[in-house]
C-alpha cells in the first residue's frame, strides 16, 4: 500500500490508484479467504469473536483472535517499518 503512493516507485496514474489497491485487496482475499473467513479486517472481525468468546465457545475464539485482529495490526506496522528502512527514499522518511 505505501509503495502506491510512492512517486520514486513508478505509481499508477492518476484516478487508478483505488484500482491497484482493490486488486491488491482482492489478491489477498482469493488467497487467504477460504482459510481465515477473509478476515483482514480487525474492525469488522473483531465484534462477532468477542460475542462468541463470551457465549462460551472456549479456546478455539481465543486462538484465532490473533489472526484477523491483532496480526493486521502489528504486520501493517512491521511492513511499513521495513520499506521505510529499506526502500522508501524520499524527503519525508
Amino acid at each position: 500500500v505505501l509503495a502506491i503512493g510512492d512517486r520514486k516507485n513508478c505509481p499508477p496514474p492518476p484516478g487508478l490508484a483505488p484500482l491497484v489497491l482493490f486488486l491488491l485487496i482482492l489478491g489477498i482475499g482469493a488467497s487467504l479467504g477460504m482459510q481465515t473467513g477473509y478476515a483482514i479486517n480487525p474492525a469488522r472481525d473483531l465484534g462477532p469473536r468477542l460475542l462468541t468468546a463470551m457465549v462460551g465457545y472456549g479456546k478455539a475464539v481465543q486462538y484465532w483472535l490473533w489472526c484477523p485482529v491483532i496480526a493486521p495490526i502489528c504486520g501493517a506496522q512491521v511492513g511499513a517499518l521495513f520499506y521505510d528502512a529499506f526502500y522508501f527514499t524520499g524527503e519525508e522518511s
